[in-house]
């Protein structure tokens, strides 16, 4: 696993405190087990957001991007405003700090733990290395690839993917639906039994809003192995499972057909050409006229023929 780079974080058009700040996010979110994220403002005072509670405790965090060195006196003064602001109420506040820092050894740390202490809240720091080490979890290796770049097959993988959806699917909230087949029998296995099927192209129908995107990125966590708990399982299972999984809108074929949409995703990724099986889920057939629909479908039925091609969803 390539080492976390910090001189490539950011994303594309945002400015690195703003990017440092949906990081910290996402992450807060994960730690927790926060399916639907955090109602807030990032402009506001003390928190990034609200407080969330989990369980019997209270959480809150603050994020700090800093150029060269830890701004201690800045820190202190947004702890102290949320403090004024939510008291006791709070159990603890996450502080995301971007540097290498031991704020729990530095005098300027261990006066903020103070200050929060007084009111019963503790401080818990999150700097570079707790980003390190989290960030090449195969769980969160998604954010790994986004905000720091690294890889063109990663990448590839990762740019198709929905994080908000990617944390949901993650998420204690998450409820796995029960599916039937074409004879309306109980499927108790979906990922295993869409790969085992010997068909290539494979269709998933519901209601409107019953959870077939959230499906797609609940196939594409799994086949991509960043469901898994250690690096180990999830290069087992990409292994198994042989392919490399991509999602792809369907809505963005309102303008362009499906197969150069594909072309050209690939060739930005310098993989086109690549001896790169593929699982296809495609997501939001519904969502477009069915003019179109019945255009590509014929697309996806000519795709599915091709030899490194191992699904279609």
């Amino acid at each position: 696993m390539p080492a976390i780079d910090w001189n490539k974080f950011g994303v594309t058009g945002a400015s690195k405190q703003d990017s440092f700040e949906e990081l910290c996010l996402h992450l807060f979110c994960r730690k927790h087990k926060l399916s639907e994220g955090v109602s807030g403002d990032f402009n506001q005072a003390g928190l990034e957001t609200e407080p969330v509670k989990v369980g019997k405790k209270t959480y809150g965090f603050q994020s700090k991007y800093f150029d060269d060195s830890v701004g201690y006196s800045q820190i202190k003064k947004s702890v102290i405003t949320a403090l004024q602001k939510y008291g006791s109420s709070l159990d603890e506040i996450c502080i995301f700090i971007n540097l290498n820092a031991q704020p729990n050894r530095s005098e300027s740390g261990k006066e903020i733990a103070k200050e929060a202490a007084k009111y019963g809240v503790k401080i818990q720091w999150y700097t570079r290395s707790n980003f390190e080490v989290a960030l090449t979890k195969p769980q969160n290796l998604d954010l790994s690839f986004f905000y720091f770049g690294y890889g063109s097959e990663f990448k590839f993988i990762e740019d198709s993917a929905d994080h908000t959806k990617l944390t949901l699917v993650k998420s204690k909230q998450f409820l796995k639906l029960h599916f039937l087949d074409s004879k309306n029998k109980r499927v108790q296995n979906l990922e295993e039994t869409i790969l085992k099927l010997s068909e290539k192209l494979v269709l998933i129908s519901g209601d409107p809003a019953s959870g077939k995107s959230t499906l797609v990125h609940r196939l594409f966590s799994s086949y991509s192995g960043m469901g898994e708990a250690s690096q180990t399982k999830m290069v087992n299972k990409i292994i198994s499972t042989g392919a490399v999984p991509q999602v792809i809108n369907l809505k963005l074929c309102a303008t362009d057909s499906l197969e150069n949409i594909i072309r050209t995703r690939q060739s930005a990724y310098a993989i086109q050409g690549a001896e790169l099986k593929i699982i296809y889920l495609l997501d939001g057939l519904d969502e477009i006229s069915e003019d179109r629909a019945d255009l590509i479908l014929l697309q996806m039925l000519e795709l599915s023929k091709k030899k490194n091609i191992i699904k279609l969803s």
